[in-house]
Order: C-alpha cells, then sequence, then structure tokens
C-alpha cells in the first residue's frame, strides 16, 4: 500500500521547488552578466560615456587590488549557485514522490547552502564592502574632481544600508533553508521515507497526522453497560458446560 505523504513533507517541498527555481534564474543572471562584463571589457554598464568607462574600469581594477580573490569569488559564487538551485529544484520535486535520497540531497544541501552564505556574508563585511567604500572615495575624486563633504557623507550612509541589507538577506535566506530542515526532522517524517523506501506500509494511510496514543481520548466504561461481563461460571444455566 503507497504511503500516504506527510504534510510536513509536503511543504518542505513546495520550499525546496521555489526556493531552487528562485536560485536558477538568479544563477542564471549571475553568469549570463559575468559573462558580459568580460566580453565587454569590464564596461557593461558604462555605455558610450567614456568617464563612465573610466570609472568603472578603475573600480574594477581597485576591488581585484584590494579584495582577494575578488573575481574568483564571484566566478565560484554564481556556479555555486546554480549547482544547488539545481539541486535543491530536483529533489524538492522528489520529496514530493517521497523518495528518501530526495530527503538526502534536500538535508545535505541546506546545509551546505547555508554554511556558503555564512561565508559570503563574511567576506562580504570584510572585505568587500571597506574595499569598495575606499576605493569610491579615491577614485571618484580623481575622476570627477574633489567630491563635497556632503557627497562622501552620502557614500558612506549609502554603503552602510546596503551592509545592513546584505545581512538581512542573507538572515532571511538560512531561516528559510533552517525551515526546510526543520520540516524534514520529524520522527513521523523520517518513518514516512522509511516505509516508503520500503515499498509502503499495511497500516494505515492516515497514521502520520493521528495524534499520539497517549493523546487519544480514554474510553468511557460507562457506555458499555448493556454489556454482559459476568463469567462463564457464573451462569447458573451453563455451570454444566464448563466442570
Amino acid at each position: 500500500m503507497p504511503v500516504e505523504r506527510p504534510g510536513k513533507v509536503t511543504a518542505a517541498g513546495v520550499l525546496a521547488i521555489i526556493y531552487g527555481s528562485l536560485g536558477l534564474l538568479c544563477g542564471l543572471c549571475s553568469v549570463v552578466g559575468l559573462v558580459a562584463q568580460g566580453a565587454m571589457g569590464g564596461n557593461m554598464f558604462a555605455g558610450a560615456d567614456p568617464m563612465q568607462a573610466r570609472l568603472q574600469q578603475e573600480l574594477q581594477r581597485a576591488m581585484e587590488n584590494a579584495v582577494p580573490g575578488y573575481q574568483a569569488v564571484q566566478i565560484i559564487s554564481a556556479v555555486l549557485t546554480l549547482i544547488i538551485a539545481v539541486a535543491l529544484l530536483s529533489s524538492g520535486i522528489g520529496l514530493l514522490r517521497m523518495s528518501s535520497v530526495a530527503r538526502t540531497v534536500t538535508i545535505v544541501f541546506c546545509w551546505i547552502t547555508i554554511v556558503s552564505y555564512l561565508l559570503q556574508v563574511t567576506y562580504q563585511l570584510a572585505l568587500v564592502m571597506p574595499a569598495m567604500n575606499n576605493a569610491f572615495q579615491v577614485i571618484l575624486p580623481q575622476a570627477m574632481g574633489p567630491a563635497p563633504p556632503q557627497v562622501l557623507q552620502a557614500m558612506r550612509s549609502m554603503m552602510s544600508v546596503i551592509a545592513i541589507v546584505t545581512v538581512f538577506l542573507y538572515g532571511l535566506i538560512i531561516a528559510y533553508l533552517i525551515t526546510i530542515l526543520i520540516l524534514l526532522a520529524g520522527a513521523r517524517v523520517r518513518q514516512a521515507f522509511a516505509d516508503a523506501a520500503l515499498g509502503g506500509s499495511p497500516r494505515m494511510d492516515d497514521r502520520y497526522d493521528r495524534p499520539e496514543p497517549h493523546d487519544r481520548p480514554r474510553r468511557n466504561v460507562e457506555d458499555d453497560d448493556d454489556r454482559d461481563y459476568r463469567r462463564p461460571n457464573d451462569d447458573p444455566d451453563n455451570q454444566g458446560l464448563y466442570r
């Protein structure tokens, strides 16, 4: 008999599919952006303005000099995002089919993604943000002349806002992945996948949503007053049958 899919598995599968779909879209956009930037020599957003082209080139050069592995980390991050997205998208579909392999893949890649995001947010806050702030303060005066103090203060405020938003977004994604892990960690969920791996269980399909035995209401003996609980030997008419 096929095992009925618990509600927690359905929720985890849907969440994994949503994350995988959005991650695949973001990963493709990142890869296309990196390829286009490399093909255009770093002048992807400069257009025909030579000032903007020079400013972008100087900024890119300053970031590569100040941040270790800046270009390599960008490429690795985009490729890793694609791999994780494809894995979670396929495993989310597998969860809806009660595949125990899909549950293992989902858990493994959720942890890989959490560790990856923790490393990325540390890298961004410790190296990328300070280097970008310094690059703006050095490159802008060289390209556009001395900047007023108000402009520099606005740039520092903008970098602070970017840092806060980055931490918030990474934290939100990590909480999202932890939710998937929690949904797949329950004892009933593990038992459901174990039964599904064995080809189903002869027990009732709704047992994963039934209350625990200690939560079930006790039977009221008073409802059975009409039953006769006398032993056979207590009946005078049948005593001869039990001698």
